[in-house]
């Protein structure tokens, strides 16, 4: 199966994939300043998450996610595996309904 496999700081931290579904990595920092004062060395997060959506089970997968800082390094390697690891969560999708307002 094709595979993501992360690397944080030279460290493989996780192989995910899945048979049929979505897998996504996503690196994300956000500067938020104080309401008081502004200090760009302090005022924001970043963080780097890898999940998925199975769309054999219907569940939410979680294989990382975490805090990463300034001189991280994060490698995406696309693969090609015959097996991944376990997600660290697994939550069952919400099923949402949608309106008729045709019947109203």
């Amino acid at each position: 199966m094709i595979a993501y496999q992360i690397t944080i700081n030279g460290k493989i931290v996780a192989t995910a994939g899945l048979q049929q579904g979505v897998v996504s990595a996503i690196a994300n920092w956000v500067y938020i300043p104080s309401d008081d004062a502004t200090d760009p060395k302090t005022d924001w997060h970043a963080g780097f998450s890898l999940g998925a959506l199975d769309n054999i089970t219907k569940a939410h997968l979680k294989w990382i996610l975490c805090d990463v800082g300034v001189g991280d390094e994060i490698s995406i390697k696309l693969i090609e595996t015959d097996t991944v690891d376990e997600p660290t969560e697994r939550k069952p999708r919400k099923e949402t309904t949608q309106n008729d307002d045709s019947q109203t």
